[in-house]
Parts: C-alpha cells; sequence; structure tokens
C-alpha cells in the first residue's frame, strides 16, 4: 500500500482551488474564506502609513535611492528580509490598495509589473528558478499593490508553505485570468439587460 503524502495532498487541492474554484468567486465571498488576523486593520494601517500619513510604498517609490529599478509608472526594491535567493518587491508609484481594487484596466499594468520583475531577476540571477505573487486581502502585509518576485528556493519551510502553497498568494496569470473572468461576467450581464 503507497504511503500517503499529504504536502501532495495539500498543494494538489489548492491548486485546484486556486485555478477551479478561486477565479469565479466575489471579493465578498473571498473574505469569508479567510480567517482574519486580529486587529488586521490597524495593523495595515500602521504598516502601511507612516507617521507623516503617507504611505510607505508610494514614499519609497517616489522618493528613494534604494530603488533598482524606476520608470514613470512602477518602482523596484530589494525586500529587507529576503525570503529566497533574491527577493524584490514591484510597485507602482501611484496607490492601488490590494488585487480587489484592480479592474480590466489594470491588465496592462499587472503584466508590466510581472515583465519588470522577471527581467530584474533574469539579470540578478540568471538561470534560476522564480516565483511571482501578489497578496489576497485580507491576507496582505501592506495596503499597497505589490509583486513579490522571489528567486527559489524559499529559504523555510513556513515561507514555502505560505508562498507556493495556499490561497492568499494569486500569481500576475491567476490574477489576469480574475480580471478577465469579471470582464466576461459583465459583459454576460450587459448583454442580458439590454
Amino acid at each position: 500500500m503507497k504511503r500517503y503524502k499529504w504536502n501532495e495532498w495539500i498543494t494538489s487541492l489548492t491548486a485546484f482551488l486556486k485555478h477551479r474554484v478561486y477565479l469565479t468567486l466575489s471579493p465578498t465571498l473571498l473574505l469569508a474564506l479567510h480567517v482574519p488576523a486580529k486587529d488586521k486593520q490597524y495593523e495595515l494601517k500602521h504598516k502601511t502609513y507612516g507617521e507623516d500619513g503617507q504611505c510607505v510604498f508610494c514614499k519609497l517609490a517616489n522618493t528613494s535611492e534604494s530603488l533598482i529599478y524606476e520608470d514613470d509608472l512602477l518602482a523596484a526594491f530589494l525586500d529587507r528580509k529576503p525570503l529566497g535567493k533574491d527577493y524584490i518587491q514591484v510597485v507602482p508609484k501611484f496607490h492601488i490598495k490590494n488585487i480587489n481594487d484592480l479592474n480590466e484596466s489594470h491588465i496592462a499594468l499587472i503584466e508590466r509589473m510581472w515583465e519588470i520583475g522577471l527581467r530584474l531577476l533574469k539579470e540578478r540571477k540568471p538561470g534560476e528558478q522564480y516565483y511571482f505573487g501578489f497578496h489576497v486581502p485580507p491576507r496582505n502585509s501592506i495596503d499597497h499593490l505589490h509583486l513579490h518576485c522571489i528567486v527559489l528556493p524559499i529559504k523555510n519551510l513556513c515561507d514555502r508553505l505560505s508562498h507556493n502553497n495556499w490561497l492568499w498568494l494569486m500569481s500576475p496569470k491567476d490574477v489576469i485570468a480574475k480580471l478577465k473572468n469579471e470582464r466576461h461576467i459583465r459583459s454576460n450581464i450587459n448583454a442580458r439587460l439590454l
């Protein structure tokens, strides 16, 4: 009798949920799937906005010398707590709270963030495996849209589980599919109303 491997079962279950079920759920219902962290709203506000009331990522993206990439729309910087061999955050220079605030007009922005993150990782660590993900609210660490760009492997088991298998990180590909799916649903509703 074959011994059952729990990590394979968890990986396949979460992949099914992400790719089959998750994309069809509304943002309101998604909140019910997550167990909210204690004092999450206070924690998000405290981490997102500095003492001067400005968003930390907006300020960093628009004024910092520690940027490794910058253009009119985006900025990239090294994460201060690297999870893998290399760890970059790509952020828009204007404030977007999280992936729930996106619509189909943001597809090009998501694609551009992914493209920049991939290019930077390939320049810094060529020939490696890369991982990309956006936080899914309410499991976001800061209320400013940011793309995690990580060179694998992720260092410790807890981080590996939270970044690879669970529902609170969504790949750029899945975010784009979600936005296209929402556009398709809206066009079907509009067609029925006419």
